[in-house]
């Protein structure tokens, strides 16, 4: 089945063309499968992991089959957001992370002007 591909300018300023068409092999399983192929043939074999291919405006994820494809889909290929993690390598959120801050080593304020109450 061959497929049409656009890579987000922004992500990939570099390639040549940004539009083409894409073989996809019979043997080819899940969509991760197709990532790991986009990034081969585009050099980009190292970023494959971090590839997000999308249908429609919406992610396919990769763990799912190839079939939600079909000939002549247009597939935009874009770099996943990369969350940040914690030295333990645990996600935390950018509001969690601010909460737990602002609590650390200063204790909670019950005041407006800063008073600790009585």
């Amino acid at each position: 089945m061959r497929i049409r591909l656009q890579f987000d300018e922004a992500h990939f300023p570099h390639l040549d063309p940004l539009k083409c068409w894409f073989h996809v092999r019979p043997g080819l399983r899940f969509i991760s499968d197709v990532e790991y192929e986009i990034g081969r043939t585009f050099g980009l074999a190292s970023a494959a992991p971090s590839l997000q291919l999308l249908l429609e405006g919406f992610a396919l994820p990769s763990r799912q089959e190839v079939t939600l494809l079909s000939a002549g889909d247009l597939i935009i290929v874009k770099k996943r957001a990369v969350k940040r993690r914690r030295d333990d390598g645990a996600q935390v959120s950018r509001k969690r992370r601010k909460t737990r801050e602002a609590g650390e080593g200063e204790g909670r304020k019950s005041g407006r002007n800063g008073s600790t109450g009585g």
